[in-house]
């Protein structure tokens, strides 16, 4: 298992879907990327691509990601509902959404 990595629309509503399926409906979760390496840079940690790559996907909410008091570096989906992303500080405690690597 591994933090999801989300790299289009199909993706997307494939968690939405497993989120509506869940006993826990409400976010935020852990997904998996992250700008530690780079400022503004985002990547998928599962794979080094940058986030919107390939492709060109993102899926980020209004105003996001804005590195809030320059200490958000992970990404997450599900903090106003839904399934669009927000950097935060990679130090906080929530639930994570994963995916199976076969």
């Amino acid at each position: 298992m591994k933090l999801a990595t989300i790299t289009s629309v199909a993706d997307s509503q494939l968690i939405e879907a497993a989120i509506q399926r869940s006993s826990n409906t409400k976010g935020p979760w852990w997904i998996g990327g992250t700008d530690l390496g780079l400022e503004g840079t985002f990547v998928w940690i599962s794979t080094n691509n940058l986030v919107g790559s390939p492709g060109g996907y993102f899926n980020f909410s209004p105003t996001q990601p804005d590195n809030k008091g320059g200490n958000e570096h992970c990404l997450e989906i599900g903090r106003w509902g839904g399934v669009a992303w927000n950097d935060v500080p990679c130090e906080l405690s929530q639930r994570f959404i994963c995916e199976f690597q076969s």
